[in-house]
């Protein structure tokens, strides 16, 4: 349990958080512990307005392999340049051309993988409500 970490959606954090106790020190933005086991906060768990899954992970039965790293450059390319790109674009994303704009674009990638050492390395609660009526 020295290397333990919680991982939940958003919306299950809050909801914890708002029942006290245990849950004192944990909050929705991804600070917190829960009984001293760090909490991660992640979009990728599922979550909604009832709760959502829990997940518990010894990080040290965590094995992480780093590929190559590939960089292209490029300045025959559209952008959108925001904060919140939209996926797949819509009719109002607003493209920038690199070529129009005398600008150069620089794409890099890193391959990663990654598996669990030991099988008892996770923990997974899923379906439980977490608001506080229950």
């Amino acid at each position: 349990m020295q290397t333990a970490v919680y991982i939940m959606h958003a919306s299950a954090a809050a909801q914890l958080a708002l029942r006290g106790g245990a849950f004192v020190d944990l909050n929705a933005r991804g600070a917190g512990s829960v009984g001293g086991v760090p909490v991660l906060i992640s979009k990728f768990v599922a979550g909604d307005s009832s709760g959502g899954a829990i997940i518990l992970l010894d990080a040290a039965q965590l094995v992480l392999a780093l590929g190559d790293v590939s960089v292209g450059v490029s300045t025959q390319a559209a952008i959108e340049m925001s904060d919140a790109p939209t996926d797949p674009p819509t009719g109002s994303t607003l493209l920038v051309s690199l070529f129009q704009h005398n600008l150069v674009g620089v794409r890099v990638e890193r391959f990663c993988n990654w598996a669990l050492a030991s099988p008892g390395a996770v923990a997974y609660v899923s379906g439980a409500s977490y608001d506080s009526g229950s």
